[in-house]
């Protein structure tokens, strides 16, 4: 292959990754707010029990307005979302590997544009585990994965 392909080639499998990683924040997002639906819920029933006994149509009214959902149902959102989350983590750790592999061979190859930003290495496989930056400071979305889990 020529210079010119493997630049378009590590490009392309660059916005692959990006596109990745954002599907992973999305979900992980995603996950973050069935969890808080989750504690909103429970606050709302351990503070206003004898409330609920009372006034149960008020209650239910009130609950329903502010969760949107009930509690099964967030079980499942967050059942859904980390299975979700475990397939675009595969998929981003594909995606991130087959970059590395072509990096690599344009190295090797001396096909590498010095313009273009080698990755290899840069991201942990689990943004959640490893949020790293890169030498130049430069942000990605991976960057700001690990947020969400530790709000």
């Amino acid at each position: 292959m020529d210079k010119e392909t493997i630049k378009q080639a590590i490009s392309t499998k660059q916005v692959t990754r990006e596109k990745s990683c954002l599907h992973l924040l999305m979900t992980a997002w995603e996950i973050e707010e069935a969890e808080h639906h989750q504690t909103l819920l429970s606050l709302l029933q351990q503070k206003n029990a004898h409330e609920y006994v009372e006034a149960s149509n008020e209650a239910h009214m009130f609950e329903r307005f502010m969760t949107h959902h009930h509690a099964n149902q967030f079980k499942d959102d967050f059942d859904f979302g980390v299975g979700t989350y475990d397939e675009e983590l595969l998929e981003f750790s594909i995606s991130e590997e087959q970059l590395n592999q072509l990096e690599a061979f344009a190295i090797n190859h001396n096909l590498h544009d010095s313009n273009q930003t080698i990755t290899k290495d840069k991201y942990s496989t689990d943004p959640f585990i490893n949020s790293a930056e890169s030498e130049d400071d430069n942000e990605s979305c991976c960057d700001d994965v690990s947020e969400v889990s530790s709000n």
